[in-house]
């Protein structure tokens, strides 16, 4: 029923910052062997934590089993932003100009190698041309955009407003944006260079992403965040590793506080892309060290 839902509305823009990945040494008391996650704590019903990934272009979105359930007798509904039409408009209000300026930014080659790789996610020149550089490296973040391209989080918001739940996002679009925004201008040319050069290499992450998480493995998805093994210069690995670290510990405290309200009511089904989640330094550690009880959910095979 619901993997088959197609969306009411194709929102403007679309970018999912699953940027973060986990720490390289998981921990192996908790292997992220689930993409469902329940979550309970006292005197309160439990909740679902469901992983995301980024959907590569030739991929339907396809949940497994033991989401829908979850999902059905959930009376809340929460996704990492709002994915309505007013936080599109939000989106393109703070990654756009209103000159175009990106080429003079970027410089005529750099501009010109980074053009066919916004065309293919969606971004013709009239809107790249005025695109913001940590837009740009955003956005080459995600993969490349098909027509039937919707991403996961979008399909639990569709669910949510054909069903009347009420909706909440984890975070607002500023939050999202932070750390793209907060990103020196020359760190953020040197990244953009580390995403030009390595998008083969990233498309192909991008499928191997999805691999592992329909076999509910999530372990694997980190080193395509860990952009400090993306060819950068020797010397720049350090910053931006301490960068993506800095980032997923702030996010984890976030999150965790704003999901307080959905928590204490319980029976709230909310997502979070799936690099946030694993890793001694994951959010699934953190809601443990929080004092929540994290359990992951799975559907045991039928006897035969």
């Amino acid at each position: 029923m619901f993997s088959r839902l197609r969306p009411l509305i194709v929102l403007i823009l679309s970018a999912q910052l699953l940027l973060t990945g986990c720490s390289a040494n998981a921990e192996k008391t908790n292997p992220s062997n689930a993409v469902l996650w329940k979550i309970e704590m006292a005197n309160s019903p439990a909740s679902w934590l469901l992983a995301t990934v980024n959907t590569p272009d030739g991929q339907d979105v396809e949940f497994k089993p033991e989401v829908e359930p979850a999902l059905l007798n959930s009376k809340y509904i929460g996704t990492e932003y709002y994915n309505d039409m007013n936080s599109s408009i939000q989106l393109a209000q703070a990654m756009l100009t209103k000159e175009a300026s990106l080429q003079a930014l970027l410089g005529q080659e750099r501009y010109a190698k980074v053009l066919p790789l916004l065309a293919a996610r969606g971004y013709p020149e009239a809107v790249a041309a005025k695109l913001q550089p940590w837009a740009v490296a955003m956005l080459l973040f995600s993969p490349k955009q098909g027509k039937e391209n919707i991403p996961m989080d979008e399909y639990v918001f569709q669910y949510a407003t054909e069903t009347n739940k009420p909706y909440f996002a984890i975070e607002s679009i500023e939050q999202q944006l932070a750390p793209f925004k907060k990103l020196p201008a020359g760190k953020q040319i040197i990244l953009i260079d580390g995403l030009i050069a390595n998008h083969d290499e990233l498309e192909s992450a991008f499928a191997a992403n999805m691999a592992a998480y329909l076999k509910s493995n999530l372990d694997p998805i980190a080193p395509l965040m860990q952009i400090e093994t993306i060819a950068l210069p020797k010397h720049e690995r350090a910053w931006f590793s301490a960068w993506r670290k800095e980032l997923k510990t702030s996010r984890n405290k976030i999150i965790i506080e704003r999901l307080k309200p959905a928590l204490q009511k319980g029976e709230a089904f909310f997502t979070v892309g799936a690099g946030q989640l694993t890793g001694q330094d994951g959010l699934l550690a953190a809601m443990r060290a929080a004092g929540y009880k994290v359990t992951a959910v799975k559907v045991e095979p039928a006897q035969k």
